[in-house]
């Protein structure tokens, strides 16, 4: 089935909203007579982007406060397929010709079932659907996404799932794909209105000249979506795909059985207690602590590096490991390691964090943060945030920041914020 060749059924049932980011040097009044010129509609000032927990029936272009800079957003309200493709068009067309585009940039697409549509997610063999998404098709030509701690590949969650049930079993119309405000994946489902897509695979630097490839990706992502209702059996090819993930789970759950098949499995990660490799001493933690010990590994991707497990802390610390496509690290010491993804509550020392979110860590013995997002974090005097986005009142800046954002927080005598980073509010301490 081609998802155009089905439009016309679909009718008013799906609408699509598109929120889109640039960097242009401009006042807003100027920016939206421009695009408003441009498209043929009005648009207004907005606080917030839209999207499916913000419906607006009106365009809206914000000052992005998030990234410091000359940074936009415009976001579309919800209209239907051709209309959408129309004015999606128009915007792209209106970047190239007036502003440009950067790495911060994200391209988000929102689409949304109407209450009364037969097209609902509760119908759909989601399983499916993500096995029909050709991701590896989309990251190819948006690579940057990939290790963003907002656009994971959605198939690693069936991955994740698998590892936190202990079984390669995944009933289809059971999955654990619930989000919260840390929203980890490419695909949202669901949300508050219980009947939406949302798609962060997109963005970047000249993502505006990519338009066709992602139309006709959105194309071929909502036929995926349209197929796991109409034919919601798992095709040949779903199953072989998805024997691959079982199989890797099963290897992966294999490993953890005994330190020794650990060591066999993850010959470039050394797994100590209280830093004793002593296989008398670790076996009787190593039974305790596998589950933890899979988590880790199977949110992070650890290929290589050290982890220690420190007894009288009761905590994990990591040392000399590659996290660059990690999903979630929590609650863990993690020390001399570079890190890509979303951690949180974790200690930091000598670590090097690009592109992170990081959510009430602590960042001590010159760890080096770039293009970050950090909430209710604490900087101590030996480390460095360069181009981040500091944020929440709770945080605490007693190190170096260059550039970026300085939105909430407080700084004491030893804080240096640079004369190019922007600042919004600020406590002195």
């Amino acid at each position: 089935m081609n998802f155009l060749d089905s439009a016309n059924n679909l009718g008013n049932q799906v609408e699509i909203s598109f929120i889109l980011d640039f960097d242009k040097k401009a006042e807003q009044d100027v920016l939206r007579h421009s695009v408003s010129v441009f498209l043929g509609y009005p648009i207004v000032s907005g606080y917030a982007p839209l999207g499916p927990r913000n419906i607006s029936s009106n365009f809206q272009l914000e000052k992005r406060r998030d990234r410091a800079g000359d940074a936009w957003r415009i976001s579309t309200p919800f209209m239907g397929w051709y209309e959408a493709r129309n004015i999606f068009s128009k915007i792209t067309k209106w970047i190239r010709e007036h502003a440009e585009t950067n790495d911060s940039c994200d391209l988000t697409i929102c689409i949304k079932f109407s209450k009364h549509s037969s097209f609902q997610l509760s119908k759909a063999n989601l399983l499916k659907f993500i096995l029909d998404i050709k991701e590896d098709k989309i990251f190819d030509a948006f690579p940057l996404k990939k290790n963003s701690p907002y656009s994971k590949p959605v198939r690693k969650s069936l991955f994740v799932q698998m590892s936190k049930s202990g079984t390669a079993v995944i009933p289809w119309n059971n999955l654990d794909l619930t989000k919260s405000n840390d929203s980890l994946y490419a695909v949202e489902f669901g949300g508050p209105f219980h009947n939406f897509l949302l798609l962060r695979y997109f963005g970047g630097a000249g993502y505006e000249f990519k338009k066709t490839f992602i139309l006709d990706t959105l194309d071929e992502i909502l036929n995926a979506f349209l197929e796991s209702m109409n034919d919601p059996i798992l095709s040949y090819e779903n199953k072989e795909e998805l024997k691959k993930i079982e199989e890797k789970f099963n290897t992966f759950r294999k490993s953890f059985k005994s330190i020794s098949e650990f060591k066999e499995a993850f010959p470039d990660v050394k797994f100590t207690v209280d830093l004793s490799s002593n296989e008398s001493y670790v076996n009787p933690f190593f039974v305790q602590l596998r589950g933890k010990l899979i988590e880790i590994l199977a949110e992070s991707d650890m290929k290589e590096g050290k982890i220690n497990y420190d007894s009288d802390k009761g905590k994990f610390q990591i040392k000399d490991a590659k996290l660059n496509e990690s999903s979630v690290l929590e609650g863990l010491d993690i020390l001399d390691s570079e890190i890509e993804g979303l951690v949180k509550e974790c200690d930091l020392f000598g670590c090097t964090i690009k592109g992170s979110n990081l959510n009430r860590c602590n960042l001590f013995n010159q760890t080096v943060a770039e293009n970050s997002y950090l909430f209710d974090c604490y900087v101590n005097n030996s480390s460095e945030i360069k181009n981040c986005h500091f944020s929440g009142f709770r945080g605490v800046m007693n190190g170096e920041m260059t550039g970026g954002l300085f939105e909430s927080g407080k700084v004491n005598k030893k804080g240096k914020i640079s004369d190019t980073t922007k600042v919004i509010q600020i406590e002195k301490i």
